[in-house]
């Protein structure tokens, strides 16, 4: 058995294929296409861990070549519900409907049994975007309840299913490791 990270949260910075000029995460943050995400170079991961792949609505395919090329088969996915700090339904963007969720593929490498043990987390859960300390909506950003009421339950917390690596991570989590380039620079 080889050493490395159990559980992998990674949101990547997806290049949209967009025919409609920049837009979105494009206008936020430096973006990577799926050939570069796939040929990303990635820490060292358990021979039984899982994966939590945040996904575009529009990019199922790449995703699946991403997960694939870094070693893991797509077996479920979790829904995020999003709202607004009004607790309204979100109105995000999409090009066929007005998307109101965002996905994150679970994927697995080895034998998942050994890391999610917890069969009675559902797939779908509801929370508002995160806000910063303005009060304005954080682009991309994912809420800390994906992290509290889905992954930390899903492995019988940080401890017992860990080690956990956050990648393309912007903030500091507690038992995590964290990579990415929007960190604080403490933190890189």
């Amino acid at each position: 058995m080889t050493t490395g990270y159990r559980v992998i949260v990674a949101d990547p910075p997806w290049a949209h294929r967009d025919p409609l000029g920049r837009r979105g995460a494009a206008q936020q943050y430096s973006v990577m296409s799926t050939n570069a995400l796939c040929a990303f170079e990635l820490p060292a991961f358990a021979d039984d861990s899982l994966l939590f792949l945040w996904r575009l609505a529009s990019m199922l395919s790449d995703a699946y070549l991403v997960a694939t090329a870094w070693g893991f088969r797509p077996v479920s996915e979790v829904v995020w519900c999003k709202r607004t700090k009004l607790d309204k339904a979100w109105f995000g963007m999409g090009r066929t409907m007005r998307n109101a969720h965002e996905i994150a593929m679970v994927c697995t490498r080895g034998r998942s049994s050994l890391v999610a043990v917890d069969r009675g987390i559902r797939s779908v859960f509801t929370a508002p975007v995160p806000v910063d300390a303005d009060g304005d909506y954080i682009h991309s950003a994912k809420p800390q309840e994906f992290f509290t009421e889905v992954v930390e339950p899903l492995i019988g917390g940080v401890v017992a299913g860990g080690p956990c690596l956050e990648m393309f991570a912007r903030t500091r989590r507690a038992g995590w490791d964290q990579m990415g380039n929007q960190l604080p620079q403490s933190h890189r």
